[in-house]
């Protein structure tokens, strides 16, 4: 695949897990990096090199704002991390429309008056809903959460509207990512945490099918998005590693590893009301249009996850 210099690449929700894996990556490979932030967002997983990138602020509620951090940075490319609700206590779905739905349809908007040439959004897995079986980027959305809903809201809505504002867009749906730097409430993250620590935690009964990626392989996705000579408009590419297993299975390797029996007490709680139970994807549409597939095993991917946390988390 051709390799293209676009200008610069802004990124929204730069600050957080995935967000900042990206833009670290970015700064490495040579492009100009755009950051943007809120004034409560905490930058701690962009200090220290290499982090040379500019920052600036940017509110989804607020067209205004938006239209400032754009005319400023002059953006070629726009990927759209941030969204409201992927913390599970974030539930208000009067947030989740402002942020997920209103906020995505300004910066869509204001990035085609900027003359940025290319919009990625990062969809969820969540807007499919529970799927027994593996899912393509055509199977019909049935979110059952706040988060999983103003997901696949916006998504249509970057889909149809970029069209009509003649803004070549991509959506991407990651299927879970997993690795250093992620938010401490996240499985893999507290059951690490409890074999470092040496207290137990309470888990449900960790039947729950997922289909992980690690953030390397996951940011190398957007990247190729963001570099790719030929650009998949229109489409919607499923973002995940391609080794679907129960999270009991993802917490035995890790307390394996860790040396950390007993740490992780199954079934003590039960399963959320709105849980998904099997979630996992096909792949093969971004393996044609970008050549892309996971090559991190999960093994060796948590075990890379294990290190950084055994360093102190830096």
């Amino acid at each position: 695949m051709g390799v293209t210099r676009m200008g610069a690449v802004l990124v929204t929700g730069s600050t957080g897990f995935l967000g900042s894996h990206l833009v670290r990556t970015l700064v490495a490979k040579g492009q100009e990096v755009v950051a943007t932030y809120r004034p409560c967002s905490n930058r701690w997983r962009l200090t220290g090199p290499p982090c040379k990138v500019q920052w600036v602020p940017l509110d989804l509620g607020d067209g205004a704002s938006i239209r400032s951090a754009l005319r400023a940075t002059q953006p070629k490319v726009v990927i759209h991390c941030a969204a409201y609700g992927m913390n599970y206590s974030e539930r208000s779905y009067e947030e989740g429309i402002k942020i997920n739905i209103s906020g995505t349809q300004l910066l869509l908007q204001k990035s085609a008056e900027a003359g940025v040439r290319r919009f990625i959004h990062s969809g969820s897995c969540f807007e499919y809903g529970n799927k027994p079986l593996p899912v393509s980027e055509e199977e019909v959305l049935e979110p059952i959460s706040m988060y999983g809903v103003t997901k696949a809201a916006s998504t249509l809505l970057v889909s149809q509207l970029s069209k009509a504002l003649d803004l070549p867009s991509v959506v991407v749906r990651p299927f879970g990512i997993y690795g250093p730097a992620d938010r401490s409430d996240k499985f893999v993250p507290r059951v690490i945490r409890a074999c470092l620590s040496r207290e137990a935690i309470e888990l449900s009964g960790g039947e729950q099918i997922r289909d992980y990626s690690y953030v390397a392989d996951a940011v190398s996705l957007y990247v190729r998005l963001v570099e790719a000579e030929e650009f998949p408009s229109g489409e919607i590419v499923n973002l995940a590693g391609g080794h679907p297993v129960p999270l009991r299975r993802i917490g035995e390797i890790i307390v394996r590893s860790m040396d950390g029996q007993n740490m992780l007490k199954w079934g003590a709680l039960p399963y959320r009301p709105d849980e998904i139970m099997s979630l996992t994807a096909q792949t093969d549409k971004a393996k044609r249009l970008l050549g892309w597939s996971a090559t991190t095993s999960l093994e060796d991917g948590l075990e890379e996850t294990v290190r950084w946390y055994r360093r102190g988390g830096e």
